[in-house]
């Protein structure tokens, strides 16, 4: 029989354990069972009415009959399973505390106990398993709430039924079955097992400028020789060994500016050739670190539907990247600018239900005091250059109000509350097209007359919508399949400068992701920085292991 990777890891646990519970008349375990239910959980399970109604069910069909103590090997197996959490990227701790508090049990009373918390610290980590433990501050019910639900009584009904051995193969059908989580968690493994980088690691202090002298720069050429960011040319003119022989080890010059400007563009840094803040922490990166980076990523992967449609969108706001996939398959790929760190586009999922050519722009409230306003105070004929017009209320035929007197603090004027509307044009904000999408944060994708944006490795820019670098070519794919709009349709209607609204009669699915690491096609690990200073619950911390 050819064991998975998880069998052959559970029983190593269970040989290294050494334990196995002797075998109590199960009648006399089920008497007590009862009473073990009618103690509060104190782990993950005990703020959760679906773990405590799916654990209240299986005793109840079995009736109060134990799941794990009463057969050789139960606990034990299960006991691994839940230090197998760490495999997983999830801190296997709160999952074993009421078990290991009870794991010398003996008697009817400390067993049947001991069986209730090994069902309950089993049903939490399938549940936080299948669903993840999404923060709703961070991630929108929009993407959460078409998540598959889990028959977790069903689970728990047949692992109890299920021979030791396959209870490992019941927990592998509840992790996510997208093929990026699959790699990550061999990526994890890899990390768990790979040694720490031998390159010393680059002191803190003032921020490393080209052209400066510091003994810090010898770690960071060390660091970037390790990162594999020289060329032949310069590994021969300016990387670590060639310095021995006259030149300046401390000085930071222009082979290595190169170079760290190479690097920050890996990593959708800003590429400005300093060392220091996020480059400096990302030189200085550990497996402990990128540990903590896979085990959140994988975190969010949890976050996600199990089943995808064939045909939808993908944004990544880390990754600075769309991705068209139709039947399946990735049909193109584009850069984005997305919103600023105090600005951000959120996880969520939405529909392309229309698109709208030569858009007018209303300015979010927010936007219109925090940004425009004070522009127009120091430049009043910001607004005339821009095509801004200050309008009354949000009717079709609202009327436009002089800018003498709109309160740009509170945006009323003496008729009432106001709006910004800029009008249809190339220095439209929102440029040629707009992608309608249904959802209540207002945010939707779209041209932009700002191209320069998208040459550089960091584009969080946005005010939270997100800026395509095709929108053309988008929207010629998304209308492909309309036969009244063939190929040169679109370019011709913009190019009248009327605003239309063209709807589709397939609407599109798009998530708006946040992944901050993922292992491409070659099987490399790719980070990226964490722009808005996101943190997965879920995830364990940097150091927390399997076993």
């Amino acid at each position: 029989m050819c064991l998975t990777g998880i069998q052959r890891f559970l029983g190593g646990l269970l040989l290294a354990a050494g334990l196995s519970l002797s075998l109590p008349a199960s009648a006399d375990v089920a008497s007590a069972v009862p009473a073990a239910l009618a103690q509060p959980g104190r782990g993950p399970e005990a703020t959760s009415g679906a773990i405590r109604g799916a654990v209240a069910d299986v005793y109840k069909a079995r009736r109060n009959r134990p799941l794990w103590v009463d057969r050789p090997g139960r606990a034990d197996a299960v006991r691994a399973l839940l230090k197998a959490a760490a495999t997983d990227g999830m801190d296997a701790g709160p999952y074993l505390a009421q078990v290991e508090a009870r794991w010398q049990a003996r008697g009817d009373q400390a067993l049947a106990a001991l069986d209730v918390a090994l069902t309950r610290s089993l049903a939490a980590y399938a549940n936080d398993l299948w669903y993840g433990r999404p923060d709703a501050k961070v991630v929108d019910e929009s993407l959460t709430r078409r998540h598959e639900r889990l028959n977790l009584s069903k689970f728990l009904a047949d692992a109890a039924q299920a021979d030791t051995p396959a209870l490992a193969p019941l927990v592998d059908g509840l992790r996510p079955p997208h093929p990026q989580y699959a790699r990550l968690r061999a990526a994890l493994a890899k990390l768990d097992t790979a040694a720490e980088p031998a390159e010393k690691a680059i002191a803190d202090g003032p921020i490393l400028r080209p052209g400066v002298r510091d003994p810090r720069v010898g770690p960071v050429r060390e660091r970037i020789e390790a990162e594999g960011e020289w060329s032949e040319a310069e590994e021969v003119a300016f990387a670590t060994p060639n310095y021995g022989e006259g030149g300046d080890w401390s000085r930071f010059d222009e082979g290595l500016t190169r170079a760290v400007r190479r690097f920050q563009r890996r990593l959708a840094l800003l590429d400005d050739g300093l060392v220091g803040g996020r480059t400096l922490w990302a030189l200085n990166m550990d497996n402990g670190e990128r540990r903590r980076i896979v085990a959140e990523n994988m975190e969010r992967l949890r976050w996600m539907p199990r089943r995808l449609e064939s045909e939808h969108i993908v944004v990544n706001m880390a990754g600075y990247d769309l991705t068209v996939v139709k039947g399946g398959q990735q049909a193109m790929t584009m850069k984005v600018v997305v919103g600023r760190p105090f600005r951000q586009t959120p996880i969520m999922r939405s529909d392309i239900t229309d698109l709208v050519l030569n858009p007018f722009w209303n300015a979010p409230e927010k936007l219109a005091k925090e940004d425009l306003f004070p522009k127009l105070r120091s430049h009043p004929g910001y607004f005339a250059e821009k095509g801004y017009r200050v309008l009354a209320g949000w009717s079709q035929t609202a009327p436009e109000v002089p800018l003498s007197q709109v309160d740009g603090f509170k945006l009323t004027s003496p008729m009432g509350p106001v709006r910004v509307r800029q009008d249809p044009g190339p220095k439209n904000a929102l440029g040629r097209i707009k992608f309608n999408m249904a959802n209540q944060h207002a945010i939707y994708l779209h041209d932009t007359p700002d191209r320069h944006l998208f040459d550089r490795s960091a584009r969080n820019f946005s005010s939270g919508c997100i800026r395509l670098e095709k929108p053309m070519v988008l929207a010629e794919f998304l209308l492909s399949e309309q036969a009244d709009w063939p190929a040169g349709r679109l370019n011709a209607t913009v190019d009248t400068g009327e605003t239309r609204t063209v709807p589709l009669r397939k609407r599109w699915p798009v998530y708006l992701v946040y992944q901050t690491a993922w292992v491409d096609d070659a099987g490399e690990l790719v980070v990226r920085d964490d722009i808005y200073g996101l943190r997965a619950a879920g995830a364990a911390d940097a150091k927390q292991k399997e076993g």
